[in-house]
């Protein structure tokens, strides 16, 4: 729970950081989605979904999508 108002801004999302849900970060040279179950908050290097499916982990983490992505996704 948030007690002082410089901890965290509220946010109409702030539900989906107390379930389960993968993580994935801004930078990667490898597919690095995490099934988050310990309930962590992220920064801005990092991105949520809201859900866990583990389907969804595999296909994120395939080497077919890293390969689509390698080549289509914006590289900074």
């Amino acid at each position: 729970m948030v007690r002082y108002w410089w901890e965290l801004r509220s946010c109409s999302y702030y539900d989906v950081f107390e379930q389960d849900k993968l993580i994935y970060t801004e930078i990667t040279w490898t597919p690095s989605v995490y099934r988050d179950k310990e309930k962590f908050l992220t920064n801005n290097t990092a991105y949520i979904l809201g859900s866990a499916n583990p389907w969804l982990i595999a296909v994120l983490n395939s080497p077919a999508i890293w390969w689509y992505a390698w080549r289509r996704a914006v590289h900074g």
